[in-house]
């Protein structure tokens, strides 16, 4: 048994507390989550059971929407309201117009400098791990993809941002870079991610509805359904010959093009049986000829 849980993560614990409650509830099946969500962030958080933890590579492509609330005016080494903020004087206070105007600079690929404070690995350890330990690390920028972002509920010196970007792109440095442009600074003081792929936080599962095994088998999705891939369906015999190692000579016609989310691997699909069930995630070998590099046991 595998799939996927979108669950509601809440402000204030960890995504791993999150694994951790369903962890119990699935031992000894191996659990795991696709995309961290900070302590302060909460929505959608997706939650892979037992052979589903080996898609989670793929389910990190999926593109995500956010909606981040920030404080101008403010700074801090975390970019948001974790670590000790410093008020900075007489700096301005930029209107909605000139927020609107910076913001138009961060859409398409774009350079970003993620925060120290955060899950990227340096030297093998988490960069967070290392900051609080007072080391010093320089994390170098590198390229995310925003699709759309808009600035709105903008009183005073606060504002909010609307994004709907790729994985890997940190709204905190976001925020923080519009407000940089505008001659100031900015820390995040709220986020809530509001989808990942087609997950959306209408549809995810608050924990304390997740009490037993059974409650979360009902909610458990295929993941042959979200992954950014395109797909075709085996019959019974291919399915065998492929476990086997078999190379499979599949002509474009029988490959359905991914609806859902886009397709992020041209070289890569996914192999369904006639149930609709995840059966391998295939690479190209030759023109027509595919293999099976991950296979999974839909029992």
């Amino acid at each position: 048994m595998f799939g996927i849980i979108n669950v509601f993560k809440p402000r204030g614990i960890t995504s791993r507390d999150c694994v951790d409650h369903l962890q119990k509830l699935f031992y000894p099946l191996k659990v795991g989550h696709a995309g961290t969500l900070d302590p302060i962030a909460e929505g959608v958080l997706l939650i892979a059971i037992g052979q589903a933890v080996r898609t989670m590579d793929i389910l990190h492509e999926l593109p995500k929407k956010y909606h981040g609330s920030f404080w101008l005016g403010r700074r801090s080494e975390s970019v948001d309201t974790e670590t000790e903020m410093e008020v900075l004087p007489n700096v301005p206070i930029p209107t909605q117009s000139e927020l609107e105007s910076a913001s138009r600079n961060f859409v398409g690929q774009i350079q970003q400098k993620p925060p120290v404070y955060s899950a990227i690995k340096i030297d093998g350890a988490r960069a967070y791990a290392l900051a609080r330990k007072g080391r010093k690390i320089e994390i170098p920028s590198r390229e995310v993809t925003v699709h759309e972002l808009t600035v709105s509920d903008c009183t005073a010196d606060r504002f909010s941002i609307l994004v709907h970007c790729d994985g890997g792109t940190y709204i905190r440095s976001l925020g923080r870079d519009i407000a940089q442009m505008c001659n100031t600074d900015a820390v995040m003081t709220h986020l809530i991610r509001t989808a990942v792929g087609s997950c959306n936080i209408e549809n995810a599962i608050r924990l304390e509805e997740l009490v037993t095994r059974s409650d979360a088998e009902k909610v458990l999705l295929n993941p042959a359904l979200l992954m950014p891939r395109n797909r075709v369906v085996l019959s019974d015999q291919e399915v065998k010959l492929m476990r086997n190692g078999v190379y499979l000579t599949i002509y474009k016609e029988r490959i359905v093009a991914n609806s859902g989310n886009r397709q992020t691997a041209q070289d890569e699909m996914i192999a369904v049986d006639l149930e609709g069930r995840l059966r391998s995630i295939m690479t190209r070998r030759s023109d027509l000829e595919w293999g099976g590099s991950k296979n999974f046991d839909p029992c």
